[in-house]
């Protein structure tokens, strides 16, 4: 998965150069072709090629065998998913989540997160942002099992962003302080205050003075940029 990595680390352009030499090599495997595909999803999604990021998605799972593991099958419904999301189709995303369900029911590792983070932002795309917080809730507690604690932070921001659309500000309080308080001491201190920064206002606005309270100890512990750079 080092292109998978590269394109989380912002490389696209050597992602692509990866996918290009292990595509012109000869007798590669049908698994190997699909991860080609997924690869070129992401290098697509990447690019902000919504459309071509379906097509490339699209030929993974047609490539997939009777032989394919069902992580492999799940992974392609979700990358065919998540492109269809950034095309705004909730429908016919929401078709491929329920393909990838049926493969993960009985999973408890980070791609039942990827579901449910999914799961999320299909149910934002329909309006319906305060069941989407609850996918997101649900995808942190996964994220959290397997010890993603970055990952699990950035479902908690979405689950505060979620509840803050529907206007549950206590609900995105307490989640953006999770994400921050994740974050701080995760070792991601500027990220944490930004988080910080979030759940002040929602914390005001659900008069929550107690968790204000907590909020501010915490964001006292974070040392201006300048200075963080300087240690």
């Amino acid at each position: 998965d080092l292109g998978m990595c590269l394109v989380a680390l912002g490389k696209r352009d050597e992602a692509a150069s990866l996918m290009n030499e292990v595509r012109a090599e000869k007798g590669i495997a049908a698994d190997s072709s699909v991860r080609i595909c997924l690869l070129e999803t992401e290098v697509n999604r990447a690019a902000g090629s919504a459309d071509a990021s379906v097509e490339s998605a699209k030929a993974a799972v047609k490539l997939l065998t009777r032989s394919s593991p069902d992580d492999l099958r799940a992974r392609c419904r979700l990358a065919l998913a998540e492109a269809y999301c950034d095309q705004g189709k909730p429908d016919e995303a929401g078709e491929e989540l329920d393909e990838a369900g049926s493969l993960l029911k009985k999973s408890a590792s980070s791609r039942k997160a990827m579901l449910q983070e999914l799961t999320g932002r299909v149910l934002l795309l329909k309006g319906q942002a305060e069941p989407a917080a609850g996918q997101f809730d649900k995808a942190a507690a996964v994220l959290r099992d397997n010890e993603m604690l970055y990952g699990m932070a950035r479902s908690l921001r979405k689950a505060g962003e979620a509840y803050e659309q529907a206007g549950k500000y206590q609900f995105a309080a307490d989640r953006y302080f999770q994400s921050g308080r994740s974050l701080f001491y995760g070792g991601n201190p500027q990220e944490a205050k930004e988080m910080l920064a979030r759940a002040l206002p929602a914390a005001d606005k659900a008069g929550d003075a107690a968790l204000r309270a907590q909020i501010e100890l915490l964001s006292a512990k974070i040392p201006p940029k300048e200075a963080a750079r300087a240690l």
